[in-house]
């Protein structure tokens, strides 16, 4: 498994990776959800606080289109190739959840995730 950091040439200095960043980034957000119970109530209170005009969802989805990009995020097809999942991160006893999936579902498929379709 990669470690997730990169030598940046042009600052000369080591940085990290899309995929570490996405991780890192993910983590307090996973905390806080970590013994949510999900359904309705959940759903409106994650898109009331964390939806498409807020600065976790704007970061997490930069992320996410990147590692579409370098192909670590979204690489492996389920139904198609309109939704595709990928194992970010394998289990780590400092990340919630244990592991860390992204599923991807084009635009116009029924597998999007996203604000509820009322």
């Amino acid at each position: 498994m990669e470690i997730g950091l990169r030598f940046n040439k042009r600052e000369r200095r080591i940085t990290m990776g899309h995929r570490e960043e996405l991780i890192q980034r993910s983590i307090p957000f996973l905390r806080e959800v970590k013994d949510m119970t999900p359904g309705a109530d959940m759903e409106k209170w994650l898109n009331k606080k964390y939806g498409e005009d807020s600065e976790l969802y704007r970061e997490l989805s930069r992320l996410i289109k990147l590692g579409v990009e370098e192909g670590w995020a979204a690489n492996v097809e389920v139904a198609g190739r309109n939704y595709r999942r990928s194992r970010i991160q394998d289990p780590r006893r400092d990340v919630p959840l244990q592991h860390y999936r992204r599923v991807h579902g084009q635009q116009g498929s029924p597998y999007v995730q996203g604000r509820a379709r009322r």
